[in-house]
């Protein structure tokens, strides 16, 4: 008998970014992933509502923590999706081949029951992006955290200091412990919540598995890398690190 994953979608998106979200959709549907566990949260927006997009739930909220909103969204707000154990944290600006479910779905039933968190990519290879399947237990654990980048209010100027901090701490939410000197540069430097299991399995194991390139959108030079051993792809508008973020920008995807 095959072991129900209760395993559900959760996407970055933004008010600007937002708009882009068909291809991305049709991704979901190419797939065959089940829309009732697929929800996105779109920060910085004029009010907070809940509404259906092409069957997809969508959490507006007019608060940001970049793309881990709906990470802060899901950990005060848990309870309202009780058949989901497992969330996978992703942005909206990800493609999905027509196989990437069902390898998933096999890599993570191949892991233990107790799995806490599953990144995407293993951290000695590059940084995670932040994405990857967190139990939602191992989310709640990161409250303190979440309170402490959630901007309720800002400017843009608060939004590229937020970026920043997060690049810094990239990999923190996932349960992967920066060394104390780097993650002290950052303001919202917090210590590693107590019980924190730190992940031993990734998805992503060897450099031969990413495919990279750059392509060009709307004048932007955004790196384009494919996570082969689960069909995903990433589109990214800052990687650069520190040198060169980039807020001013629509999410959608080149031709």
């Amino acid at each position: 008998m095959t072991r129900e994953l209760q395993l559900g979608y959760a996407f970055s998106t933004c008010k600007s970014y937002f708009p882009s979200s068909d291809p991305l959709i049709d991704d979901l549907e190419v797939n065959h992933i089940d829309k009732k566990k697929v929800l996105f949260v779109s920060a910085q927006e004029d009010r907070e509502e809940k509404i259906l997009f092409r069957g997809c739930e969508v959490q507006k909220v007019t608060y940001s923590g970049l793309h881990l909103t709906p990470a802060i969204f899901l950990s005060e707000n848990y309870q309202k999706y009780p058949n989901i154990k497992y969330w996978f944290m992703l942005p909206s600006t990800v493609r999905m081949g027509k196989d990437f479910k069902e390898k998933v779905e096999k890599i993570l039933r191949l892991q233990e029951s107790g799995l806490s968190s599953f990144p995407v990519i293993n951290p000695k290879i590059k940084p995670t992006m932040d994405m990857g399947i967190v139990h939602v237990d191992h989310l709640k654990k990161f409250n303190r955290f979440f309170n402490r980048i959630k901007l309720s209010t800002y400017t843009e100027n608060d939004l590229r200091q937020l970026k920043q901090e997060l690049i810094l701490l990239e990999n923190f939410f996932l349960g992967i412990d920066y060394p104390q000197e780097v993650q002290l540069k950052s303001k919202h430097y917090s210590e590693m919540p107590k019980n924190i299991i730190s992940p031993t399995s990734f998805m992503v194991n060897s450099s031969d598995e990413i495919e990279t390139q750059y392509k060009k959108y709307k004048g932007k030079k955004l790196k384009v890398s494919h996570f082969s051993p689960i069909n995903l792809t990433k589109y990214q508008r800052t990687h650069r690190g520190l040198k060169k973020i980039v807020m001013n920008c629509d999410g959608g995807f080149p031709d």
